[in-house]
């Protein structure tokens, strides 16, 4: 039986791509924004339904937001964004590391 496509996206830091990224790091900075936003308008265009936008700069977190119709939803994306998200994990400090910058205990 074949898998429906989800129709979610996530841009952006992506957890699955922490070890190749060399551990958790701000994405989208430089000329890399503009493949952020490149990226949001083509999943919008394939269909999904919203962006989560996680751990970008603020200000391309509200660009993606200004480009695309679909909701955004930032983990540590700034206040551009539609919604927000906090991982309990990250609130908690139940995660190795350093404590995220966009996390206020």
């Amino acid at each position: 039986m074949e898998r429906p496509a989800s129709r979610k996206a996530h841009i952006g830091f992506t957890p699955q791509s922490e070890h190749s990224l060399g551990g958790y790091r701000v994405q989208g900075r430089g000329e890399d924004a503009q493949r952020l936003v490149s990226a949001a308008k083509a999943l919008e265009a394939a269909g999904t339904f919203a962006v989560l936008i996680e751990m970008v700069p603020e200000e391309v977190g509200a660009e993606i937001t200004r480009s695309v119709a679909v909701p955004t939803v930032g983990i540590g994306a700034g206040r551009g964004c539609d919604a927000q998200v906090l991982v309990r994990q990250d609130m908690a400090g139940l995660r190795a590391g350093r404590l995220l910058r966009f996390v206020k205990q």
